[in-house]
């Protein structure tokens, strides 16, 4: 199924130009980003997992790959949405009528309690929910057990935990939710620093009681990080704490399933380098809410000495269907990669084996019970094995296939009984994108059109094609890190530079490599060792336009290196030998070494140097000075040595701002200084806008023809046109789209965003090879690319029509057209007067009904598209 754009109707917007059709897919790398949880449908076998960055996704069995159904919802307003923190579904719906609920968030700002009641197609966001309740889906403890439940027995009766407040409960369907006022427990950190709270709430399903004129579950269980288990025997009017179990100052439960009148809960300690856990299980009483605890925990009777009798977190657990004696465990956590399972997880010691992969030296000699595995994943994957297990879940058509989530993506195990078992992500990855990517450039180099990104946590790839996950790490010997800048001669494409760095050891274990032939060998350019007097690290790095051996690197202000006393200070510094010997700049550096940078800046540090694309000679650079709090902009025009201030006090003050020079003529460099917070922080218009330089950096204007500015980008000069593509993610009037221009700035076509996460994006190139071809960098939905396929005009006349029935409508509509669609490739799109998107779906049948009971009165604009044919109509709701 492609994803094709739905454009905004043009003839009712005095806001744009001209539109377009684009049709944007991601980049595919297959692999990238923590998958904290995955849940499986057991009446349709439908599969969905939800993510730390980038959203909720379901699988597509038939096509094996992954729909994302958060994207049209991530705006720039509420971009946190990405995050998703808990995920749930009414196993009593399945298919088009599918109900799904979502808790979103990211700390310190809005939370989102989403839900849809067909599958994901749309999504009520917010109703009743408070929205100031605090959710990390990207912070410590995501990777627990779901904190929201539906309860089996009574689908309008919804429980959610939280980090700090609590436990809330709807008994309405998620139209009010009220605390629970009876449950006076919250929880707590669990030696890590952010706020775990609530971690799971389980229901029991055989069990009834009538509570407020409502038939709910009678027993319903919640496990708190630093507060063990509570339990209600009275449908949720009363709890009391589960005692005897495991010891709650150690151990934090952080998943459980409720089977065969058991509840089976997974422990881990984390925070202060434990790193430890245990499995227990409990048999409630049928008369009080007491009932017995065993300790499950695999090794804990005989077989000492063998080497995976030692200490680790148990993260996932799952029952296999139809054998409720059989037991899989996950284990959180890097090395050592294993999985624990058990047939008679009812005995008082039951007999756990292992699958791992790591070989079988150690366990062969004192353990019969052992499986092989062989473990297959694309190369981008971290490491050598799935780190950081979310969740597992067995497939409700095959309980030999097992499900895993990890900090890579999706895995599955084929068939469990296998030996050796394959653990492979091979043929569940397709589309499931949550790569940070930072930036991407893509140079005009001679034989092939590689893209290179700096990405988070592999630093860099190199992708030979866009569409099957031909991808290399740039750097193989790196661990756990990010690039954060990238740059390539203009007019010398082979050499290209980058600059990386560790998470965990910032100034002193760095990635600095360059490459002169075009990306297939990679060397460093900085092998000075770090010193009191200098650590240079992160920054910013530019390539000169004509001179591949003169860079100019600007690197983070200050570091703290061990045995040092003070501060280390790191001064802008350029080369003239590709590195060999580098030269402090003169004249920028200021009183404490100030360029810009916040300290261990991993990502998102913004563009902030740039070479001039025509002239070898200059390059430019934005700053803040920390003694007096003015912007600059420096430029030199010999090669680095020499800088001078072009202009003080103009550009506003910002430190994730995006600095480019026209690729094709000197002096014509553009500043947009929006980062990722101002709408929550700053207001100032100044802050939004497209600035522009024609003198070099002396005088600067502000482009009137567009609103505000996110990011933006050049690309070539295309056929008929005289100057590069400009183009940028922003707003006009109030439409929030990309847009390109091929007359610097004086006019925009809107390119759309359907499908795309518009409001996570942060950066943007244009090809500088392939025409129309242009890359957007998400905030961890990987990176994309799209074509721009026809630009059309302000005309409704260039749409063919279709033919809306009832139109007025007060619900519901049908279309009608004499022409043949491709059903497996056609979306409907409603827009308003002003060129809001106001709802998206697939349809599948010419007779299918579009509902339209949420949308108050007045007139809109319905696109159809089937793959390459549009179809444009009026609707009035009455």
């Amino acid at each position: 199924m492609k994803k094709y754009i739905l454009i905004k109707i043009s003839i009712l917007l005095v806001v744009s130009n001209a539109f377009a059709q684009v049709n944007w897919k991601n980049v595919s790398t297959l692999g990238m980003g923590y998958v904290d949880g995955i849940t499986i449908n057991p009446t349709s076998n439908t599969k969905y997992v939800r993510t730390d960055v980038g959203g909720v996704f379901k699988y597509d069995n038939t096509n094996q790959k992954w729909i994302n159904l958060f994207d049209d919802l991530i705006t720039l307003n509420q971009r946190d949405i990405s995050s998703v923190e808990s995920f749930a579904i009414d196993k009593s719906t399945s298919g088009t009528n599918q109900v799904i609920y979502a808790l979103s968030g990211n700390y310190g700002f809005e939370s989102y309690m989403l839900k849809s009641i067909n599958d994901g197609q749309t999504w009520t966001v917010n109703q009743g929910w408070d929205a100031t309740i605090k959710v990390y889906g990207n912070g410590d403890w995501r990777c627990a057990g779901e904190r929201i439940a539906i309860d089996p027995n009574n689908s309008n009766v919804v429980y959610c935990g939280t980090r700090l407040s609590g436990l809330y409960k709807t008994t309405n369907a998620a139209t009010t939710w009220n605390k629970v006022l009876s449950f006076t427990a919250t929880g707590g950190y669990g030696g890590l620093p952010v706020a775990g709270g609530i971690s799971f709430v389980v229901f029991d399903p055989t069990a009834t009681q009538v509570v407020n004129s409502q038939t709910v579950s009678k027993n319903i269980y919640v496990g708190l990080i630093d507060g063990g288990i509570y339990r209600s025997n009275d449908g949720g009017t009363s709890w009391c704490f589960l005692e005897n179990g495991f010891d709650i100052n150690l151990y934090n439960p952080v998943r459980a399933v409720y089977s065969n009148n058991k509840l089976i809960v997974a422990t881990m300690q984390d925070g202060d380098g434990y790193y430890d856990g245990e499995v227990w299980q409990f048999i409630p009483n049928n008369s009080d809410c007491n009932g017995i605890w065993t300790n499950k925990t695999p090794g804990i009777t005989t077989n000492y000495g063998c080497p995976f009798y030692g200490k680790y977190m148990y993260n996932a657990v799952a029952i296999r269907p139809d054998f409720p004696n059989t037991v899989y465990l996950g284990i959180r956590g890097t090395m050592p990669r294993k999985i624990f399972y058990t047939e008679n997880f009812d005995a008082q010691f039951p007999n756990w084996k292992i699958l791992t992969f790591e070989g079988d030296s150690g366990y062969q000699g004192c353990l019969n019970q052992y499986q092989a595995s062989s473990f297959i994943a694309p190369i981008s994957w971290i490491g050598e094995g799935y780190d950081w297990v979310g969740n597992i879940a067995f497939d409700e058509s095959d309980n030999k296939k097992l499900w895993m989530t990890s900090g890579n993506g999706v895995l599955k195990i084929e068939d469990i009984t296998a030996n050796p078992a394959i653990i492979s992500s091979q043929n569940v990855m397709k589309d499931l994108e949550i790569l940070c990517v930072n930036s991407m450039i893509s140079p005009p180099l001679p034989n092939a059109t590689p893209l290179f990104a700096n990405v988070m946590d592999v630093l860099a790839l190199k992708y030979t094609n866009l569409d099957n996950a031909s991808v290399t790490k740039l750097d193989t010997t790196f661990g756990l890190g990010a690039s954060i800048s990238m740059d390539y001669s203009f007019q010398n494409p082979n050499t290209m530079a980058f600059i990386g760095q560790d998470y965990f050891n910032p100034t002193t274990v760095n990635r600095f490599l360059k490459t002169n032939d075009g990306g297939t060998t990679w060397q460093p350019f900085w092998t000075n060792p770090n010193s009191c007097n200098d650590a240079p690290w992160g920054g910013n790095i530019a390539v000169s336009s004509t001179n591949p051996t003169n860079f100019v690197w600007i690197p983070n202000n200050t570091s703290t290196i061990s045995g040092c006393s003070n501060p280390v200070k790191n001064f802008p510094r350029f080369t003239t030998n590709g590195g060999i010997n580098w030269t402090t700049c003169d004249n920028i550096n200021f009183t404490n070494g100030s360029f810009g940078f916040s300290f261990n800046s991993t990502f998102a540090i913004g563009k902030l140097l740039e070479s001039d694309k025509v002239n070898g000679s200059k390059f430019y650079f934005y700053a803040m000075e920390d003694t007096t709090f003015l912007t600059k902009l420096w430029r030199t025009t010999n090669s680095g040595a020499n800088w001078t201030a072009m202009s003080t006090g103009i550009l506003p003050i910002t430190g994730e701002g995006k600095l480019k020079a026209n690729p094709f003529i000197e002096n014509d460099i553009w500043f947009a200084p929006f980062n990722n917070y101002i709408l929550q922080n700053d207001p100032t218009p100044d802050l939004r806008k497209l600035w522009h330089s024609t003198d070099g950096g002396t005088t600067w204007t502000t482009l009137t023809t567009i609103n505000e500015v996110y990011a933006f980008g050049f690309g070539k000069i295309e056929a008929g046109k005289s100057f590069a593509s400009l183009i940028v993610y922003g707003k006009i009037g109030s439409v929030e789209s990309i847009f390109i221009s091929y007359d610097l700035g004086l006019t925009f076509t809107d390119l759309g965003t359907l499908n795309v996460p518009e409001g996570i994006i942060g950066n943007i190139e244009g090809d500088m090879k392939v025409s129309n071809r242009i890359y957007i960098s998400t905030g961890c939905r990987g990176g994309w690319y799209g074509d721009v396929l026809q630009t059309l005009g302000m005309s409704e006349n260039n749409a063919r029509k279709i033919v809306l029935y009832p139109n007025p409508t007060s619900s519901e509509f049908t279309f009608q057209t004499s022409e043949n669609l491709d059903f497996e490739n056609t979306y409907l799109a409603i827009f308003d007067l002003l060129g809001r998107k106001i709802q998206t779906q697939k349809v599948s049948s010419i007779l299918e009904k579009i509902n339209v009971s949420n949308l108050k009165s007045g007139t809109y604009i319905v696109i159809l598209n089937s793959d390459s044919k549009r179809f444009v109509s009026k609707l009035v709701v009455e």
